[in-house]
This record gives structure tokens, C-alpha cells and sequence, in this order.
């Protein structure tokens, strides 16, 4: 029935039906019924806060039973700068809507993101006054003081982050700010911006980067941007224009995502429908299906996501006019088949609407990632994100009637259908596919950078093997 529902998982034969009858988890004709992983927050929770910029609002969290394990945080386990989500952080949303973590600069009145560029930079090693680890400059003046006042701030020298593409256009990832001190390089004054190593190769950083703070309560100043101090247990929450704590009661109120785990879980369950559910408010994936058979998901609303929105894993199984929107990472990832076998999954991926995903982790988070065999993709509406829309590799696949719209804005050297480099060289048998009839639609690169568009090996990156055809008209 309607009203919100604590996430569930399947496991087994002991929730499998039978093909001749199917199990469907659905909701009530006429019903919104939603399965969530967040927490709502009333409207008597808040309380104007008297130290803060006008119009910031506070809550204790502690008084809702909100523990710090439950908020996560900016670090994971891995921070690399390609491939990993890097979410683990709990978000707020109003009327549906995802807040702004509080950063600078803040986003561009049409929700684009702007970034701020190194004026020199450099590996490992040291400077002057440098405490160690990767490092960049910044020319004295407004940003540079701005920065400084983050890394030796009380608050901002414990919470604060610094987000950006550090030495490649096609890879972003998150950096604790560490320090920022004054330096004379040749005569010329700066601040020498420092952030914590990580175990990996991906800390260089060139000059001209970009790169913005994040999680950083001084930069609390505009509508719809939060703030949580884990320790303290205190949400801070400028709300949007109009917008009245009095009217934030039962569904109308905040919700903080909390839960870590998939919302909607199916493992090795067979012949199981899900149907006319909405699947929110969650720090990890939407709805995970692993090693399943004869599995539906149709006409369900999936988003606010901290990683992503669906996987799909198996064969016989399919996921139709549903709608996947606002997740941290991905937006669908589907596996099924064995390519080096040519194995077919029967994989179908039919007249769904995934957009505004990748907003957490900016590269290489997909709309649609793909793999496997024998696997259809048709009449999906894909974009609206900073990198690739549709990446992945397989063998006997069939892409049609998609309409890819809007794609690699933020990022260079990338395609909107983009196989190169993921996992095309690995699969030398990746033969036999074909992407036709499709329509590809303003992609372009707004960054200041190159990005394939323009042609059609642009907007198709391929590295398939003999037996795959592509036909893509030019527009």
C-alpha cells in the first residue's frame, strides 16, 4: 500500500516463484508507494542558528536517534581517481530534490558546477613551509585567502575536502584538505595548498587543475546547501526561498539519507517481479539484482542514490520504462552472458530514463555501464551528465533507438558511447555487436577542454573487434 515502506532483500529459492508464477512486489492500484532508506526530519527539528550566516537552520540529529555511524563521510576505503564511486556520505533532500553540500564556489544559477584552477603545481615533495604531500599554489589574493581560512578555520580544518581533476581531464577525485601556507616562489606571493596522500599513483596534480571545496561550513551561503557535523551529531541547512519549517511535516519534511545498503536487494532469486515502486533516499545502490533469473523491473521511479541506482546481474531478466535519476554514481549496470564464450544473458534494457547520475563522482559513472552477451539495450533516454552516457564492452550486443542527449559537458577525451578503455582491449572476442538507429544529441564540452564530439568517432569510442556495426548518422 502507499506510504514508505524499510528497505528488504530477497535471497533463494525460498523467495523465488515460478515461471508460471511470478512473485511481483508492486504497488496498491492507485498507491505511491515508496521504500526508503532515509530519515525525515520534522520541521520542529530546526532552529535558526544564531552564530551562522541569515537564514541557516540547525538540527540535532542525536535527538532522532541518528548515530555518527549512520552519516558515513568523505572517506572510503578507496579514493582513486578513476573508476571508484568514493560516496559514502549521507545527503539531504527536500520535496524530492537533492541539497548542496556546502562548497565553493557555489553552483551557477542554472545547478552547473564552477571550479576554481591551480596557478602552479607539482608532485610529491616539498617547498617552503609545504608539511608534505601533494601540493599546488595559489596566487595571493581573494581565493587564496579564502582557502586558508578553510584549512586553518577550527571547523573547515577538520571537515574540509577539496574535489577536483587534478592532472587529467577524464578522472576526478576527492582530497582532504591538509594546509594552506603563505610561500614567495621567484618573487611572487602564494599559498601553498597541501592535501593528505593517498596509497595509490593518483596524487598528481598539474597546474591549472580544477578543483573546488567541499563539506566546508564557512561556505554554508546559499539556498538549498547543507552541512553535517558528524562529531557534534548537527545538521545546518540553508532551505530554499519560501520554503517554511512549519510545513515540514510527514511527507513533506527533509529527508536524510542513512541507510548504507541496497534498499532492494535480490540475490539468486528467480522469476520475481518488482512493479510501480518508487526506490529512494539511500548511502548505496537503489535496487542490487545479483546472479538472477527471470527477473522484472518495470515502471519504477529510482533515485536519490549516494552510489547507484540499479545493478542487474544474470539472465532472462530485464528492466523496462522505469525512470533512474539523481544518484551519486551510476545509473544502471547490467551484466549477463559470457562474452568469450558468446554466451548470451538475454539481458533487456527497454524504454527506460536515466539521467543526472555522476553526481557525486563525476567520471566513468554512466547512465548505462554494460557487459556481457546477447544482451539488448533499446529506446532508452540517457544524459545529462559530466562524462560518458552508455560505456562498456561485450560480445553479440544490440544498442537501438536510444536517444543519448547532453553528455561529456565537463570532461575531455571521452565519448558519449564510449568502449575504449573499458575493458574493449581485455575482450579481444568482442565481436558481433551493433549500435544503429540511435540518436545522439548536444554533446559537447563547456569546460574549456577537449572532448570528442564533434564526429561520429567521437561520439562512438570504440575498441571492438572485427563483426561490429556501427551505423551513426552525422547531425
Amino acid at each position: 500500500h502507499g506510504g514508505t515502506h524499510a528497505p528488504f532483500g530477497l535471497d533463494g529459492t525460498a523467495d523465488s516463484g515460478r515461471a508460471d508464477a511470478p512473485i511481483v512486489y508492486t504497488a496498491a492500484p492507485g498507491e505511491n508507494a515508496l521504500v526508503s532508506g532515509g530519515l525525515s526530519i520534522p520541521g520542529t527539528a530546526f532552529k535558526a542558528w544564531s552564530k551562522g550566516p541569515p537564514g541557516v537552520l540547525r538540527a540535532d540529529l542525536s535527538t532522532l536517534g541518528v548515530t555518527k555511524e549512520l552519516l558515513g563521510g568523505m572517506q572510503t576505503s578507496s579514493m582513486k581517481c578513476v573508476g571508484d564511486c568514493q560516496h559514502d556520505k549521507s545527503e539531504l533532500f527536500l520535496d524530492g530534490k537533492a541539497m548542496t553540500l556546502a562548497r565553493y564556489p557555489n553552483k551557477n544559477v542554472a545547478g552547473g558546477w564552477e571550479f576554481l584552477k591551480a596557478d602552479l603545481a607539482g608532485t610529491f615533495g616539498r617547498i617552503s613551509a609545504n608539511t608534505g604531500g601533494p601540493w599546488f599554489l595559489m596566487k595571493a589574493g581573494p581565493n587564496a585567502t579564502r582557502i586558508a581560512g578553510w584549512a586553518n578555520g577550527e571547523q573547515d580544518q577538520r571537515s574540509g575536502w577539496l574535489h577536483g581533476y587534478w592532472s587529467k581531464d577524464w578522472a576526478d577525485c576527492y582530497r582532504k584538505l591538509l594546509s594552506a601556507t603563505p610561500v614567495t616562489v621567484n618573487g611572487t606571493a602564494y599559498i601553498n595548498v597541501s592535501f593528505e596522500a593517498q596509497t595509490h599513483n593518483d596524487d598528481n596534480v598539474d597546474t591549472h587543475a580544477r578543483f573546488y571545496g567541499v563539506n566546508l561550513i564557512s561556505e554554508l551561503d546559499q539556498t538549498d546547501e547543507f552541512y553535517i557535523d558528524e562529531d557534534e551529531l548537527l545538521l545546518y541547512f540553508k532551505p530554499p526561498a519560501g520554503s517554511e519549517p512549519s510545513r515540514w511535516v510527514g511527507a513533506a519534511a527533509p529527508v536524510l539519507s542513512v541507510n548504507t545498503s541496497a534498499l532492494i536487494n535480490l540475490d539468486n532469486v528467480s522469476h520475481v517481479q518488482l512493479k510501480d515502486l518508487v526506490v529512494a533516499y539511500g548511502r548505496g545502490n537503489g535496487v542490487t539484482m545479483s546472479d538472477v533469473t527471470d527477473v522484472r523491473v518495470e515502471n519504477c521511479t529510482v533515485f536519490g542514490l549516494g552510489r547507484d541506482g540499479m545493478t542487474l546481474g544474470g539472465q532472462d531478466s530485464s528492466v523496462v520504462r522505469s525512470s533512474i535519476h539523481d544518484c551519486g554514481c551510476k545509473g544502471l549496470t547490467t551484466s549477463g552472458g559470457n562474452p568469450a564464450q558468446m554466451k548470451p544473458g538475454n539481458i533487456e534494457i527497454i524504454e527506460n530514463t536515466i539521467k543526472k547520475v555522476a553526481q557525486w563522482k563525476r567520471t566513468y559513472q554512466p547512465p548505462i555501464a554494460f557487459s556481457g552477451s546477447g544482451n539488448v539495450y533499446r529506446g532508452n533516454r540517457v544524459g545529462q551528465v559530466p562524462h560518458t552516457c552508455i560505456t562498456g564492452a561485450g560480445t553479440n550486443l544490440s544498442f537501438s533507438e536510444n536517444v543519448i542527449d547532453t553528455c561529456a559537458f565537463e570532461s575531455s577525451d571521452v565519448g558519449a558511447f564510449y568502449t575504449c578503455g573499458q575493458g574493449g582491449r581485455a575482450f579481444w572476442s568482442g565481436r558481433g555487436s551493433k549500435v544503429f538507429n540511435n540518436t545522439f544529441k548536444n554533446i559537447r564540452n563547456t569546460a574549456g577542454t577537449g572532448v570528442q564530439g564533434a564526429s561520429v568517432q567521437a561520439l562512438v569510442s570504440v575498441w571492438w573487434s572485427t563483426g561490429s556495426v556501427f551505423d551513426v548518422p552525422v547531425m
